[in-house]
């Protein structure tokens, strides 16, 4: 059994996503989770603006380009757990200020350096898990399927820069010809 972390950009150009993309200097904006069911039928799971929410492959790829998936094996019980976690999330509200908390974070980390500081800015607006954002959201549920993923510190500190050295670190990257079948191109 596996799950994916996945990398993607919504199909419409919106500004919010254009925004993050500039702000965290990647291709990406959005993190989801996906995963195939007993009935080998593929479901996403992901926060957005929307709040946490599941959805089917099919309807998920109406909305989105995928731009990384990085895999990770599993058990069967470390994809229940997984499951149940997301679904405990479901409807949870969007962590829209700790998006901002993120942005402010970046803003005063990167004055520091230009002033050769040491000193290290923390997002103040944290909740714990009364809200989600993508990245966040996504390492928890890796957590919940793979007990040996621990992470150490507040999810609440990440954005997608960490997310995605996360993913690189603890998954295995999905080759270009895969991300353009699933994107159906080719």
């Amino acid at each position: 059994m596996k799950f994916s972390i996945g990398e993607s950009i919504p199909r419409k150009k919106k500004v919010f996503s254009e925004l993050i993309r500039w702000f965290e200097g990647t291709k990406h904006s959005h993190v989801f989770v996906t995963w195939k069911d007993s009935l080998g039928l593929r479901w996403v799971a992901e926060a957005k603006g929307s709040g946490v929410r599941m959805l089917s492959n099919v309807h998920f790829k109406k909305e989105a380009v995928v731009i990384n998936v990085y895999s990770y094996e599993i058990d069967q019980d470390g994809l229940e757990s997984a499951i149940k976690y997301a679904w405990e999330q479901m409807a949870k509200a969007y962590g829209f200020k700790q998006i901002y908390g993120l942005a402010e974070m970046r803003i005063l980390n990167k004055i520091y350096r230009m002033l050769g500081l040491k000193k290290k800015a923390k997002n103040r607006f944290t909740d714990g898990e009364a809200s989600q954002i993508c990245s966040e959201f996504a390492v928890r549920f890796a957590e919940a399927a793979k007990k040996e993923i621990m992470v150490e510190g507040s999810l609440e500190q990440w954005g997608l820069l960490e997310t995605q050295g996360f993913c690189n670190k603890t998954g295995v990257k999905q080759p270009r010809e895969k991300i353009d079948r699933i994107n159906g191109v080719a």
